[in-house]
């Protein structure tokens, strides 16, 4: 047992802080929001041409990572 927690401290570390501290996690999953967000966007803006199919996307990628935060939001409280 001993020799599990050694190895895999930093593990148990970041689970045990993310219970713990709540704004950790919070400004954690905000910046892996954003970062999806702005990749998705960016992918739109480079490879879509059409000014409707760009902005049904965006919809469509805001309306997405709404339901992973709602679906987050569930799982975790």
């Amino acid at each position: 047992m001993f020799t599990w927690v050694t190895k895999n401290f930093y593990i148990n570390f970041l689970l045990v802080s993310l219970f713990l501290d709540i704004e950790f996690s919070v400004i954690t999953f905000n910046f892996f929001f954003l970062h999806i967000f702005y990749g998705f966007t960016s992918i739109v803006k480079d490879y879509i041409h059409m000014e409707e199919l760009k902005i049904f996307l965006n919809f469509m990628i805001r309306f997405l990572l709404l339901n992973i935060i709602i679906i987050l939001i569930e799982f975790f409280f």
